[in-house]
């Protein structure tokens, strides 16, 4: 499995896990940027790429085992979750400190 996306890779959604299991595998997921100007490289043994958020979203909630996961990440502005969302608001429920 690659650990790169380059800048002509049409899967700009990105899921990015560790070793572990369930949850605790997922360092960070999210929206890489435009396609033809930005890439991600990542270190870590697991880099998944997906065509659209969707995608995404379906199997961060499966790795998590929580049909909410994606979506109460974005809407706390979670810091696993990078870039933007087209389907919820970023920030919209702040985190309880």
């Amino acid at each position: 499995m690659s650990s790169h996306i380059d800048k002509d890779n049409p899967n700009r959604w990105a899921l990015i896990q560790n070793n572990n299991t369930g949850e605790q595998s997922i360092v960070c997921f999210g929206y890489v940027g435009k396609q033809g100007e930005t890439e991600l490289e990542s270190g870590l043994p697991i880099l998944s790429s997906y065509l659209t958020e969707q995608e995404l979203e379906e199997s961060v909630n499966t790795v998590a085992g929580d049909n909410e996961y994606y979506r109460n990440a974005v809407e706390t502005d979670d810091d696993k979750f990078f870039g933007e969302s087209g389907i919820y608001v970023l920030g919209l429920r702040l985190k309880k400190e």
